[in-house]
């Protein structure tokens, strides 16, 4: 009686269940009970957390539903056939990270899937059992099929997640997601105009997306800039350049960049400076912009569309 009463749907969640249990624990009945009796527990670990919050007034979380279930399901398949690779998940708890459980090869590459396939008889069933159960989640989780999973959407992962103890993890805001940069900004940029204004602007744009941005601190004049748990850049704040950004553009990104109407936007930096990319964007000329936040986001469009398909090309090469 832990799963809601099934509605007019039950033949669509029953086949969802189906689906994710044959692909993970598989149809042994002693594997399935081992679920069942985990999800127990996580339920009541996620209520105890949902009462305390709403009674310390600290908000409250996605009501119990056949969603919820669903999801809860799934992450306790997951953590029960393959800890290994939870571990993964809960250091990076973002929808880039359960993408990239989609790619074949991403899987071969990563330190947690090697290390767990020594129990396996076959590798491949298992990267192709891993791709399966992230394909039938993902389009659990992907409510308007749009293949990408926005903010809204993960959210009561996140949720579930954090209430059932699974992470400690906290979406940030779009003032916490850059106070790494304006650390070192405030320290070495001397209250320059143009960094708090190019400050200001990434917070307004598509920059901010606490789900697939991370900025980590490097050091006493740079911050890491990346985007779906790849690295994408730096942006860089000394006393003699208040404010520089650099990306790890493809060549595909770069050329489309230069071919398009905003050519200007990125220039080949030279080999010598400090933190890392290939290529500086030209923030004087997309602060002069009529309309910096629509150049910020058509810079990061075409930048992250090329990131991880190249990637995986030059793996398959």
């Amino acid at each position: 009686n832990y799963l809601p009463a099934p509605t007019s749907e039950a033949k669509e969640h029953v086949e969802y269940f189906h689906n994710i249990t044959k692909v993970s624990v598989g149809q042994n009945p002693r594997s399935i009970k081992r679920v069942a009796a985990f999800v127990r527990l996580l339920r009541m670990v996620r209520n105890r957390a949902v009462q305390a919050r709403q009674k310390s007034g600290k908000g409250a979380s996605k009501q119990w539903d056949i969603h919820t279930a669903k999801i809860l399901y799934a992450l306790a398949c997951f953590q029960i056939e393959w800890p290994e690779l939870f571990k993964h998940l809960i250091k990076n708890p973002v929808p880039g990270t359960l993408e990239q459980y989609e790619s074949w090869n991403f899987l071969e590459n990563l330190a947690e899937v090697k290390e767990m396939m020594p129990r396996y008889p076959d590798e491949d069933v298992v990267k192709s059992n891993i791709t399966g159960f992230f394909d039938e989640f993902i389009m659990l989780v992907d409510k308007d099929g749009s293949g990408k999973i926005d903010v809204d959407e993960f959210r009561p992962v996140w949720d579930i997640m954090r209430d059932a103890g699974l992470t400690n993890s906290q979406l940030k805001t779009a003032k916490e997601l850059w106070d790494p940069l304006e650390e070192i900004s405030s320290r070495n940029s001397k209250g320059s105009p143009k960094a708090s204004s190019f400050i200001e602007l990434l917070k307004k744009t598509a920059w901010t997306d606490p789900l697939r941005c991370r900025v980590l601190s490097a050091g006493k004049r740079f911050v890491n800039v990346l985007w779906s748990s790849n690295k994408f850049g730096s942006i860089v704040c000394t006393n003699t350049d208040p404010i520089r950004m650099f990306l790890d553009l493809t060549d595909e990104a770069a050329c489309k960049l230069e071919d398009s109407e905003h050519g200007e936007l990125v220039t080949l930096a030279e080999t010598s400076h400090y933190g890392t990319g290939d290529y500086e964007v030209d923030i004087d000329f997309i602060l002069s912009n009529s309309n910096p936040e629509q150049l910020m986001n058509e810079l990061l469009q075409v930048a992250t569309q090329s990131l991880i398909k190249s990637k995986t090309s030059r793996k398959d090469k």
